[in-house]
């Protein structure tokens, strides 16, 4: 129910209640937090999947532009700044975003940049120029289906391409942080509910899209989804 009413609140102007709420939640958990609630091998084999994207790409294009709706730490995209020739990081949460920005001069690339802000409302005056988004770590379970149709419906304005990466089960649940007992909403959706969402936005992003069950390592519930414009 949060995440619908602070859909409601943007066209007011008024997300900041909802938006301080995931701030809190990451706060407390933190960077560290996220990390803890993956291995290695499974980022590995999104970095993997992802380059391998990328490279099917450079194929087609000199340049290749990457966006990362949902980048919380960076923990993908900077492990991509070899790979792309841009790219560029967004996120809700400033905590994170702040950590992404730490690790970035750690590293001292240059061609990675990181932005505060909701991913369903930021493509059309940030992300133009860039041909390919992902949107991984189940980023997609934390919007609405009228959020999930903005993001679809933006991306076909500016990118080629959308790779995203959800959840799936019978019903919606809820995750908790058990550091702070604040409750973040999540939207986990059936394979048809998601099919579903894809055809009714036909109009607006066409019809070339796959979906289909990954083999991530410690996952069974994990969806893939492509978008071509």
């Amino acid at each position: 129910m949060l995440r619908y009413i602070r859909f409601e609140y943007k066209f007011n102007l008024m997300n900041d209640t909802v938006t301080d709420l995931y701030e809190q939640y990451y706060k407390n958990g933190g960077a560290q937090w996220l990390e803890e609630r993956s291995t290695p091998k499974q980022t590995q084999w999104f970095i993997e999947h992802i380059t391998s994207i990328i490279e099917e790409r450079r194929t087609m294009k000199e340049s290749v532009r990457v966006v990362d709706l949902g980048c919380g730490y960076g923990r993908i995209c900077l492990e991509l700044c070899n790979d792309a020739d841009q790219l560029l990081g967004i996120d809700l949460s400033r905590e994170l975003i702040g950590e992404a920005k730490r690790r970035k001069e750690l590293r001292e690339t240059s061609n990675l940049n990181f932005i505060v802000g909701d991913i369903s409302e930021y493509i059309g005056t940030s992300y133009n120029g860039y041909s390919l988004g992902i949107c991984l770590w189940s980023t997609i379970d934390c919007l609405g289906d009228d959020e999930f149709k903005m993001l679809l419906r933006n991306s076909a304005m500016y990118l080629d391409e959308l790779v995203m990466e959800c959840r799936y089960y019978d019903k919606s649940s809820t995750i908790e942080n058990m550091r702070n007992n604040i409750d973040i909403p999540q939207f986990t959706r059936t394979p048809n509910e998601i099919n579903s969402i894809l055809n009714q936005e036909r109009e607006s992003i066409g019809t070339n899209w796959t979906m289909y069950a990954n083999d991530i390592p410690g996952y069974s519930n994990r969806l893939l989804i492509k978008v071509k414009f």
